[in-house]
C-alpha cells in the first residue's frame, strides 16, 4: 500500500512539475535614454496583444490623463507571456510585442535565449 502511495505521489509531482508555466517578460521601451526619450506619443495595439492567451500588459512608462494612452517614459510597457515552456513564451511575448505600436517602440527579442 505504500509502496502505491508513493509511485501515485511522484506521478503527481511530475505531472505538477510539468504543468507549472514559464513566464517571460519583454520591456517595450521608447527611443532614446532616459533624458532623451520623446513623451506623449500614442499606444496603440495593447487590446489586441491581451486577446491572445497567457498574454499581460503590464503599464511602466504610460499616461492616460487626457482620456488617451500616450508615452511618458523610457520603459513603456512590460509584456507578459506565459507558456509551458521558454520556447512558446519567448514566441508569444515577441508576437504580443509586435501588435503594439508608438514610435520608436522596440524591445529586445532575444531575452530568455542564454
Amino acid at each position: 500500500m505504500c509502496f502505491g502511495a508513493l509511485q501515485l505521489a511522484n506521478l503527481m509531482a511530475r505531472r505538477f512539475h510539468l504543468m507549472i508555466p514559464l513566464q517571460i517578460v519583454s520591456s517595450c521601451a521608447a527611443k532614446g535614454t532616459q533624458e532623451t526619450t520623446k513623451k506623449n506619443l500614442a499606444i496603440s495595439g495593447i487590446e489586441d496583444a491581451e486577446s491572445e492567451d497567457g498574454i499581460v500588459v503590464f503599464h511602466a512608462g504610460t499616461d492616460c490623463s487626457t482620456g488617451k494612452l500616450k508615452t511618458s517614459g523610457g520603459r513603456v510597457l512590460g509584456v507578459t507571456a506565459v507558456a509551458t515552456n521558454l520556447e512558446d513564451a519567448r514566441d508569444k511575448a515577441n508576437a504580443a510585442c509586435d501588435k503594439i505600436t508608438f514610435p520608436g517602440a522596440f524591445w529586445r527579442s532575444d531575452i530568455g535565449c542564454r
